[in-house]
């Protein structure tokens, strides 16, 4: 029974994702914005073009009202699927396909982490969740760092690009403060985000050194800050041949706390 389910969603998914490009006309900037956080959150969906990734969307939001999430995950992972993804980032796929094509159904994220949560033993060093620090947050502001915990739950984020995440009007749409206030009052280790950022992109393709840095610091990237994005490199074992001098990976970064400043 479960086959034929599946089999239901792939033909969804794949057949008629097309069709759901002119059931469902999306603003140019909603695109935008879906691709360009696709792309940092599964830089694999990067050598798919973005009409095949909005249709993937679509159909997979046309999916929903009839199957769970956790099938949507399971039907990218097979191979018969007309999408090859590698196995680790569809869920990251389907959480932003979510996020900005049928927000109503956020609350199947809670599904999608319940299904994509190992049973076994943990990731080595794998970081603690996140926690609450500050007291007296207004209702926006839970509301935000809840948004944020779930984020973090399905793909690695920079301080700033957290803040980003939550801010973007295409995203969760919370103010500016709020999402800052949000991310601050978490206890997250940046240091390690990096690394997981860095061991994501490294099983896509290979990375000198130097572009993997300035990718996991780029304003138009990751938005780790300079020594972040240097370490999750050098953790991830992609500078064995030493870091590169200061000043010389051409990164637009910034070196504060929460990466690029207006």
């Amino acid at each position: 029974m479960k086959v034929c389910t599946r089999l239901a969603i792939s033909a969804v998914v794949v057949t008629t994702g097309a069709l759901a490009l002119t059931a469902l006309p999306a603003a140019a900037s909603t695109q935008s914005n879906y691709i360009k956080a696709l792309h940092r959150a599964a830089p694999s969906t990067k050598a798919v073009s973005n009409k095949k990734l909005v249709a993937l969307a679509k159909g997979d939001c046309s999916s929903l009202g009839f199957a769970p999430i956790s099938d949507l995950v399971g039907v990218l992972d097979e191979p018969s699927n007309a999408f090859h993804f590698p196995k680790a980032q569809v869920p990251k796929i389907v959480t932003v396909a979510v996020d900005y094509y049928c927000p109503s159904h956020k609350k199947d994220l809670a599904a999608l982490k319940a299904a994509t949560t190992p049973t076994t033993a943990p990731k080595t060093a794998a970081a603690p969740p996140p926690t609450t620090t500050a007291p007296g947050l207004t209702q926006q502001q839970k509301s935000a760092v809840e948004a944020a915990k779930q984020y973090l739950s399905t793909a690695p984020f920079s301080q700033q690009g957290l803040i980003d995440q939550l801010d973007s009007s295409a995203g969760s749409g919370y103010t500016v403060s709020d999402a800052t206030v949000a991310v601050d009052s978490l206890n997250v280790n940046w240091d390690n985000e990096a690394v997981q950022a860095a061991k994501a992109y490294l099983k896509t393709q290979p990375f000198s050194c130097t572009d993997l840095i300035q990718q996991l610091d780029s304003s138009a990237g990751d938005e780790y800050t300079v020594a972040q994005a240097t370490y999750g490199a050098t953790q991830a074992g992609d500078c064995s041949g030493g870091v590169p001098a200061a000043g010389s990976t051409g990164s637009t970064g910034s070196t504060g706390s929460t990466g690029n400043t207006p």
